[in-house]
């Protein structure tokens, strides 16, 4: 199946078995000036038709060497539970996750109180490289001193759990709510090797850490959530 449109689609997940929803980025011209942005979409899995534009942000785009800092401004997390409803966390310096039904209407904003930390000088380091693998030139932008807000949604549809991992890259924290919600318990993650940035998968199968390093992919964790 191709889906309907010629942009990159970045961020991408099943809502059920007949949709998908995700977001293509986009460069546009405005009268004498140049946007970069992007437009969260609903697609049929059976034709690969595009059903809805139902988010949309973008931003002015001045030099060559701004364009990366302002793709970095854009980066942003979908996640879906079940076929009922979308989640999205729009500005990942924000403490907040809009909630979208089915039908691309938000409902909802789960929030939470968030104090962004400064970051070690080792870290930002590792962020450097690491973009640097991953995308090449970095222009003129240089990673923020202060911790990420929002780096990753992840939904467990038995549990009906929505994730939110936050914080450091090298020490990340979850704040975990119910569908309605409703913060049912914070929790961070503990044991993984140190010096390493990661992205996480938490389902209903089981919970898995690996590095965010291109050439390190290979290396997967199995977690345990432990009460204390």
């Amino acid at each position: 199946m191709t889906i309907e449109g010629a942009r990159a689609l970045i961020n991408s997940v099943f809502l059920g078995e007949s949709r998908i929803v995700g977001s293509m980025g986009k460069l546009q011209r405005t009268g004498g000036s140049v946007e970069i942005g992007i437009d969260v979409c609903l697609w049929n899995t059976e034709d690969g038709s595009l059903e809805l534009v139902f988010y949309s942000q973008s931003r002015p785009l001045g030099s060559v060497e701004e364009a990366y800092g302002e793709f970095v401004r854009l980066d942003h997390c979908i996640a879906a539970y079940r076929d009922s409803l979308i989640f999205l966390a729009p500005d990942l310096d924000k403490p907040e996750v809009l909630v979208f039904t089915a039908d691309g209407e938000c409902t909802d904003t789960v929030s939470f109180q968030l104090e962004r930390q400064a970051r070690s000088m080792e870290e930002i380091e590792l962020e450097v490289t690491w973009r640097k693998l991953r995308d090449g030139n970095l222009g003129e932008w240089f990673p923020s001193e202060l911790e990420p807000g929002i780096t990753q949604l992840q939904v467990q549809d038995s549990a009906g759990l929505l994730w939110v991992c936050h914080g450091s890259l090298l020490t990340p924290e979850f704040e975990v709510f119910n569908i309605n919600g409703e913060h049912a318990f914070s929790c961070s993650c503990t044991g993984l090797p140190a010096r390493d940035f990661y992205r996480f998968c938490i389902s209903d199968e089981g919970c898995l850490a690996y590095t965010m390093y291109p050439e390190l992919y290979p290396r997967v964790y199995f977690l345990e959530l432990l009460q204390r």
